[in-house]
């Protein structure tokens, strides 16, 4: 499938008759940048017209919450070369609940996300990803980033803090993978990669996390979240969590990656990981 490019020049005939989305939501870092790749997928493959939002807010702030929202857009860059609000001839927003029903004409149709169709054809992700990575990867040496490119490193990303491997809550349940279950998968793939160093990022202290302190692990416990994405993004193996942030960084990062199947598909190069 041919994508067209984000910022096109258009007529005034294309510009009124084209249709518009964007993406807006107010929730975590991941699920936002998530909600914003899968929304331009979605455009550049229905050639419809990308319209960014800048995250007014993101959560979890760490530090000035308008300036951590900015700074995330930043790092990503999707607006760069997106059409903004002034390029849209329409200021009224039609809110959609899901894209099923296609988009509207004569309005800025705003998205929480467009999961529903990059979920089919997830691999139509890596038309577009190359570009997004140069410009990731420009924007986190500005900020001084550490990367972890070229380096033998298993990163082992584990959810925890808002969610409690011991608890019984259905919708925490199926985000949880148990001490054990973790301890095991990194047990089997660092015997692929023997001569990587392992780094578990996550919240909490080492004793959390039962089994897996029993393994020769480094740790990276709640620490700066800039750094502990990219150095998700850029390690030489990754071994996902079921989060949309391990998600982000598992389409950033070209190397091995390790998925724990959930409700986000797989990419053909992503490997599963082993129980």
């Amino acid at each position: 499938m041919e994508l067209r490019p984000l910022r096109i020049k258009t007529n005034l005939f294309q510009k009124v008759f084209s249709k518009y989305v964007t993406c807006s939501r107010e929730d975590g870092v991941g699920s936002q940048m998530q909600g914003i790749i899968s929304t331009i997928l979605y455009a550049r493959s229905k050639n419809y017209i990308y319209v960014h939002t800048p995250p007014a807010s993101i959560q979890h702030a760490q530090g000035d919450a308008k300036e951590w929202a900015a700074k995330w857009d930043k790092l990503f860059g999707f607006g760069e070369e997106a059409s903004s609000h002034q390029d849209c001839p329409w200021r009224n927003n039609f809110r959609l609940a899901n894209i099923e029903n296609g988009l509207s004409f004569f309005a800025l149709n705003t998205v929480w996300h467009c999961h529903d169709f990059a979920d089919k054809c997830p691999d139509l992700y890596e038309e577009i990803l190359p570009r997004y990575r140069r410009r990731y990867l420009s924007n986190a040496f500005e900020m001084g980033l550490e990367s972890y490119s070229g380096t033998r490193t298993i990163a082992v990303h584990i959810r925890r803090g808002d969610v409690d491997e011991k608890s019984e809550e259905p919708d925490i349940k199926k985000r949880v993978t148990t001490n054990d279950r973790i301890a095991k998968t990194i047990s089997s793939i660092s015997a692929r990669f023997p001569d990587h160093r392992i780094i578990i990022c996550s919240v909490g202290n080492e004793e959390d996390f039962g089994s897996v302190s029993d393994l020769p692990v480094e740790w990276c416990l709640n620490a700066d979240t800039f750094q502990t994405f990219h150095l998700l993004a850029t390690c030489s193996v990754l071994i996902m969590a079921k989060s949309s942030f391990s998600y982000l960084a598992g389409l950033f990062n070209p190397n091995v990656v390790f998925y724990e199947p959930f409700w986000h598909a797989r990419l053909s190069r992503w490997e599963i990981a082993p129980a």
